[in-house]
């Protein structure tokens, strides 16, 4: 085995742990943010929301139902007009009937499984995260069963998505970047540990090679200490490369 493919033996297991570190590590980073950034957006949709969800239960709670609020369509369209980013708002009386609407309609297809239950029979707010939007829907609490409903409100999720596009090109080139320098620290750190034990190996077979030559002579006690070398240095580079060295009964290699 040469030195290259030694050296490459060890390093193609370092630099696939690490790249897979650097990118797993991206990919944490990437949705911990998109995850913050969709709670700040649902925090400034629920804003929104809120203040409609205020006005339009002032006539609730005098017992108004839903379809005898005058400004009920006023208030939806000042509202969707606010903010371009809104796709669609809709009142929904207690039966579950759109009653006011602004923007595009909206099949119940895209409503949450299970909203009626949840938000008109246990008044519970849902939020869902499409592929085009983000959904909200609140209940509406009036004075009666009649007098309740819900409000649905669809934002657009675009500015999202190109807030997070722009974090993805922002990251690919820096993990690139790690992954590069992962593999040059890993050559050259693998290089600088095996160079002594492998000068060393070299060392001991020109040795060998000049005593099997006759060129050098050596008592057998000398000749031990430098096999118990070549093995010392063969087996530290052995364990570096993860390559068992099993010994003979003899005590050699």
């Amino acid at each position: 085995m040469n030195k290259f493919s030694l050296s490459l033996r060890i390093v193609l297991p370092v630099v696939a742990i690490a790249s897979f570190a650097i990118v797993f590590n991206g990919y944490l980073s990437y949705a911990k943010f998109e995850k913050h950034l969709s709670q700040v957006e649902l925090s400034r949709m629920r804003f929104s929301v809120d203040e409609m969800k205020n006005n339009l239960e002032t006539g609730l709670r005098l017992g108004l139902q839903i379809r005898a609020l005058s400004n009920a369509q006023e208030i939806v369209t000042s509202s969707a007009q606010k903010d371009r980013g809104v796709l669609s708002i809709e009142v929904i009386d207690h039966e579950g009937k759109v009653i006011f609407r602004s923007g595009a309609p909206v099949t119940e297809k895209t409503y949450p499984r299970g909203w009626r239950t949840a938000v008109l029979g246990r008044q519970k707010p849902l939020e869902t995260l499409s592929s085009d939007a983000f959904f909200l829907m609140i209940p509406l609490v009036g004075m009666t069963e009649d007098s309740s409903g819900a409000l649905a409100f669809r934002y657009s999720r675009d500015g999202h998505d190109r807030t997070m596009q722009g974090v993805l090109r922002a990251l690919f080139p820096l993990n690139a970047i790690a992954i590069a320098l992962s593999v040059v620290i890993g050559m050259v750190g693998v290089f600088w540990l095996m160079r002594g034990a492998l000068r060393r190996i070299h060392g001991v077979e020109q040795y060998v090679d000049k005593v099997v030559a006759g060129t050098v002579t050596t008592s057998g006690h000398d000749a031990l200490l430098e096999v118990d070398a070549a093995v010392a240095a063969a087996r530290e580079v052995a364990r570096v490369a993860g390559t068992p060295l099993h010994q003979s009964p003899a005590g050699g290699v």
